[in-house]
């Protein structure tokens, strides 16, 4: 019998992406994925986009966030996996969440001002579907606009953690995006764990409701996967993985050079299942 994957990071135009929900499920389906994962950062939008074309394309789509969290000065994000996303509080909490990040996008915006990069705000506004502002979306913009050479010109002199124009998300703490998480019913896991560099913290984030992390990421190098490998073992941590497809970037199109066994997935169900 022929081994099925998953794909459990996946964007779309509702945060930072740049395909709708129906178009990453299609392709999703093309490249012959059992089970994908629509993570926004920040953002629910897509979710039931993206559950009706799972339907419809024979896909399992698993309703899920990338929820933005900071410790120290230091961005750290933290997917959450079947998700009540229909919950009050929790519909109320992204709301929040995406005003602090309009918020900080303008600020950066009249950094980059401030350094010479005339950005027309109201045309960048204009453009930036769904009213979603993320650093990618800017970056984009930037290029597009004869601003900037290149995406990755963007992120080095300017935009990326601590470039003079970077500014910081006033998001809440790791903490309180775990139990935000659980509160809807959720599974939290650690994001790509070897982009943020916080290895020291997994102990201390199990302790506080970590539930996973997430080993098998484009980035990982087969030492990364090792290590965290083990680390999810000590820990009683679940595995997840994915792509972290955005569907428009340097390095291509992502999804589907992640695979993640289904047998994870169905760990993950279980787990989801002793929390409904």
């Amino acid at each position: 019998m022929q081994q099925e994957f998953a794909d459990l990071h996946l964007h779309t135009k509702y945060s930072d992406g740049f395909s709708s929900p129906e178009k990453v499920v299609e392709r999703a389906k093309k490249l012959g994925l059992k089970c994908i994962a629509i993570s926004d950062h920040d953002s629910i939008d897509g979710i039931e986009e993206g559950l009706k074309a799972g339907e419809k394309h024979g896909v399992e789509v698993i309703p899920s966030v990338e929820v933005s969290a900071t410790e120290g000065d230091e961005d750290i994000h933290i997917l959450g996996y079947f998700i009540d996303w229909r919950d009050n509080d929790f519909k109320k909490k992204m709301l929040e969440i995406q005003k602090l990040r309009t918020e900080r996008m303008f600020k950066m915006i009249n950094k980059l001002k401030e350094l010479g990069i005339n950005v027309d705000t109201e045309k960048f506004v204009e453009k930036t579907e769904n009213n979603f502002f993320g650093r990618l979306k800017l970056a984009h913009y930037l290029v597009n606009e004869g601003l900037v050479s290149s995406l990755y010109e963007v992120f080095d002199r300017f935009i990326g953690n601590g470039k003079p124009a970077y500014q910081e998300i006033d998001a809440m703490s790791y903490q309180e995006a775990i139990e935000m998480i659980v509160n809807a019913k959720g599974i939290p896991v650690l994001a790509h764990p070897g982009l943020a560099k916080r290895d020291y913290l997994i102990p201390e984030m199990a302790e506080h409701g970590l539930m996973g992390l997430e080993i098998y990421y484009f980035s990982h190098s087969p030492e990364d996967i090792t290590r965290y490998l083990d680390l999810a073992k000590k820990h009683n941590l679940l595995v997840t993985g994915g792509s972290d497809c955005h569907g428009n970037c340097n390095s291509g199109i992502l999804m589907g050079k992640t695979k993640l066994p289904m047998v994870y997935v169905e760990q993950l169900k279980q787990k989801a299942a002793q929390m409904r």
